[in-house]
């Protein structure tokens, strides 16, 4: 099976933008979709944490229309780490392990209440489906409170007792709901592989690598065990928050290098990761357009190959990771000149447009932010021209005002798409641009 995760932390396209996202993947020859909500939906156990990107009963659209095109959905919630967006909140601080945000203690009663409360909610909002995804990943503050500590020390399998006897609970309540649950299996491949043999048999093990190598250890020694054990890649994942685009050809080459495992017959079903976020605090990737090339290598990795995005991809990440300043309006002519019948396919090169003259802003205001001062600071020695000071005033101004324009321009695209979390994303791309353009030339 080949399946696509959707991160929906970050930014949001709007219903009818969701609608046409699902009909193409179907039409892509996606099995199914990992949908990890967090707060996108009001969940009755978590009252006030909804942030509203679809109304319910859009989600009942969204799910409806993934049903009439053969496509599975897994809802994932996270059952352990990555729950800072829960625990950020007074009402529920009681409940962190050893008082981190972004983890919670297992120790406690009320979590297993909580969790398990949620768990029936989630199922109940999708009664068809056969998979559910408990995270798992990424619990580095494991067994650090005095009362798992304890639980640790006493445990053969260390830490790791921990969330084997958590999350394992848990998945033995989805097996006897008739569900298979799903995990992330970096915490056994980080610590002792072999623990994860305490686990339900039923429990898919998903091994998520984003490096582009394909030769790694965790696949294998996974794959001793008695687990169904699926791989995962990376289409979006952490990148430079200062900038609207990632370097997209790692992303490819890692989708590749997962391809060329399963073409070998050494993994059967793939599980295809996009981020909206590092974690629930951190800024938003932004839209999802502009990594459509990670989509179609995930789709048929033969046609990504043929594709006429893919030059233009390799242009892009060119341009995109220049260490100097270099004219970009060339390449943004050709983009802005490209067209193709797949309006999904021009979305995409319209955001690395926008992407690329985001850079340029971010270019200019680093320079200003690093050449005037060294001016300045020559001006006790020996003077400053004053018609160079103007000059470069002009500079600083001209520049923001076409970082002004390119906010308004990617103002008018997201609204365009239906985009959520406009505001939030926009400010976090312009913050360092208006402050290093604040830096008004002078003496």
């Amino acid at each position: 099976m080949n399946w696509i995760h959707l991160d929906l932390k970050g930014m949001m396209p709007g219903v009818e933008a969701m609608l046409r996202w699902i009909d193409w993947l179907a039409a892509a020859g996606f099995d199914g979709v990992v949908m990890e909500y967090e707060d996108r939906l009001p969940w009755r156990v978590l009252p006030g944490l909804y942030r509203e990107a679809l109304t319910p009963e859009e989600w009942q659209r969204v799910w409806a229309r993934a049903r009439e095109r053969g496509m599975q959905i897994a809802p994932l919630m996270q059952t352990q780490g990555h729950l800072e967006w829960v625990l950020m909140h007074d009402e529920y601080a009681h409940l962190r392990e050893d008082g981190h945000w972004n983890e919670i203690c297992p120790s406690r009663p009320e979590a297993q209440n909580l969790l398990r409360a949620w768990l029936d909610e989630v199922l109940a909002r999708h009664p068809d489906g056969r998979y559910i995804h408990l995270g798992g990943d990424e619990t580095w503050h494991l067994g650090t409170c005095p009362d798992c500590r304890r639980r640790a020390e006493a445990s053969p399998h260390g830490r790791m007792g921990i969330l084997l006897e958590h999350v394992g609970g848990l998945c033995r309540y989805v097996t006897s709901r008739g569900r298979l649950p799903m995990i992330w299996a970096d915490m056994f491949w980080r610590t002792n592989t072999w623990s994860a043999e305490a686990l339900p048999p039923e429990t898919i093990l998903i091994d998520w690598q984003y490096g582009s190598g394909g030769n790694w250890p965790s696949l294998a020694a996974l794959q001793r065990l008695e687990h169904p054990v699926w791989g995962a890649s990376a289409i979006r994942s952490g990148f430079d928050a200062k900038y609207a685009l990632a370097p997209l050809g790692m992303r490819v080459d890692n989708i590749l290098a997962w391809e060329r495992l399963r073409r070998a017959g050494s993994v059967e079903h793939l599980l295809h990761t996009f981020w909206a976020r590092t974690n629930s605090l951190t800024p938003n990737y932004g839209p999802w357009e502009g990594w459509l090339p990670g989509f179609l290598a995930a789709a048929d990795a033969a046609a990504w190959e043929r594709h006429p995005l893919k030059p233009l991809c390799d242009e892009v990440d060119e341009a995109m990771t220049a260490p100097e300043w270099t004219d970009l309006d060339p390449l943004i002519g050709r983009l802005e000149s490209f067209t193709h019948d797949d309006s999904l396919v021009r979305d995409c090169v319209a955001w690395w447009v926008l992407s690329l003259q985001q850079r340029q802003a971010v270019h200019h205001a680093v320079e200003v932010a690093l050449r005037n001062p060294a001016y300045e600071a020559v001006a006790p020695y020996r003077g400053i021209d004053p018609d160079a000071l103007a000059a470069r005033r002009k500079t600083a101004s001209q520049y923001r005002g076409q970082a002004e324009a390119w906010r308004q321009s990617a103002l008018a695209w997201l609204k365009a798409h239906g985009y959520s979390d406009v505001p939030e994303y926009l400010a976090s791309k312009m913050a360092g641009i208006e402050r290093c353009l604040a830096m008004t030339p002078g003496v």
